[in-house]
């Protein structure tokens, strides 16, 4: 029996190695999986810096003006994933540095080892 704060139980953890907290940030919905991402516009390159609290870190150079920005992580994460730029989209927080993205044709399980290796990359 596993006791509150071990691996797995309670703590927020993937169960997979070698993806500690990618299932903070990466969920399942249908056709696909949500990323939830907190974004630093104006940075200094486009990246996936890591983790920031539950969400992914992305930093993108575009400013937040007309959706920029939102676009700019789109491409970003649909580069990342391997899927076409159309199949990813903010569906929440389009004015907010917090967004959830949508993204289709990759599972949660897949997405969560591909961003968790782009977080190790940076």
């Amino acid at each position: 029996m596993k006791k509150t704060g071990e691996r797995g139980q309670g703590t927020g953890e993937s169960k997979k190695p070698g993806v500690p907290g990618a299932s903070t940030f990466v969920s399942a919905r249908a056709g696909g999986c949500a990323v939830r991402v907190r974004v630093h516009p104006r940075a200094r390159r486009d990246r996936i810096a890591g983790v920031h609290g539950d969400a992914l870190k992305v930093e993108v150079t575009t400013p937040p003006e007309g959706g920029a920005a939102n676009r700019a992580v789109e491409r970003l994460l649909a580069a990342a994933l391997g899927v076409p730029a159309r199949d990813v989209a903010v569906v929440v927080g389009a004015t907010s540095r917090s967004k959830v993205i949508a993204v289709d044709g990759i599972v949660a399980a897949d997405a969560a080892v591909v961003l968790a290796a782009a977080t190790k990359r940076s």
